[in-house]
């Protein structure tokens, strides 16, 4: 299956050893985090925050026994330097999981997690998207690619809890109909977002 980009979030930097690390690790670690100042990409990361905080069944429950409880699970498939779940954690009532298949970036978003004072409430694991059980979820958030949408569609339509909602970024589900798409202009837009309930099965 494809493998998911890592999204853009402030500017980070590691310092660690090419020497130590294959050359295909090293790239894929300077991509994830020279991405990190891409505007689109910080755009994207708020969008999908303000679609969990609006649309999530957060916006049925009220502020203060939110944040005490923190019961809303959300996760980030191909979670790349951590930005996501970190902000989110950050911003909203939730606690987030990261899956993402590159240990390197794993053991960034730990520490950007501790950084950020939400180690807590966050986790991060190197998994396979594929073999991770979807079904605990009330927030699913996904920037991948159109390859992988369709054998994603059948995943969730499997595993999704009936009230829980999916956050594309970038590209559509497009055999689902989304309930709310936030976009600045084309339906193609790279930092689009769409919101999808779970179809009637």
């Amino acid at each position: 299956m494809p493998a998911l980009r890592a999204r853009s979030a402030p500017f980070v930097y590691v310092c660690t050893a090419p020497d130590a690390m294959s050359p295909s690790t090293h790239r894929s670690i300077t991509l994830a985090l020279a991405r990190s100042c891409s505007p689109a990409g910080l755009k994207l990361q708020t969008k999908v925050i303000d679609a969990c905080r609006q649309y999530s069944s957060l916006a049925k429950t009220p502020g203060t026994a939110a944040l005490e409880q923190r019961t809303h699970r959300l996760i980030d498939l191909g979670s790349g330097n951590g930005c996501l779940v970190v902000a989110a954690a950050q911003a909203l009532p939730v606690r987030g999981v990261g899956v993402e298949l590159n240990p390197w970036l794993v053991w960034w978003s730990r520490w950007q997690a501790f950084r950020a004072g939400v180690s807590k409430y966050c986790s991060f694991q190197v998994r396979d998207l594929w073999s991770t059980d979807l079904s605990q979820y009330d927030t699913i958030v996904v920037c991948g690619v159109p390859d992988m949408m369709p054998p994603l569609a059948d995943k969730l339509r499997h595993e999704m809890k009936p009230d829980a909602i999916l956050i594309a970024g970038r590209f559509k589900m497009e055999s689902w109909t989304p309930t709310h798409t936030l976009l600045d202009s084309s339906s193609d837009a790279v930092d689009g977002v769409w919101v999808y309930h779970k179809p009637p099965t």
